[in-house]
């Protein structure tokens, strides 16, 4: 079955706004909700398509993690730095 333009649309929508929701989780939540989509997708009780699209919420979300993990970082770096000068 193939998609039509006003579904591939829709879809899309959807695929923003899920990553604008992921772009406002801290990082706990990311990290709680990537675990639900692994456990998800290990159990592989859902069909493809589905598969596919947690597959790319949890590549989002992995991608967001990192990105807090290096903001953190780079704040510890910076506290270090001017705690020595």
């Amino acid at each position: 079955m193939t998609n039509t333009n006003s579904e591939k649309v829709i879809e899309k929508n959807i695929e923003k706004n899920n990553l604008k929701k992921i772009s406002k989780m801290s990082f706990e939540e990311a990290i709680a909700r990537l675990e639900e989509v692994a456990q998800i997708l290990s159990s592989q009780k859902i069909n493809l398509e589905q598969m596919i699209e947690l597959y790319e919420e949890g590549t989002a979300l992995r991608d967001h993690c990192s990105a807090r993990l290096n903001e953190a970082k780079m704040k510890i770096e910076k506290i270090t730095i001017d705690k020595n000068i």
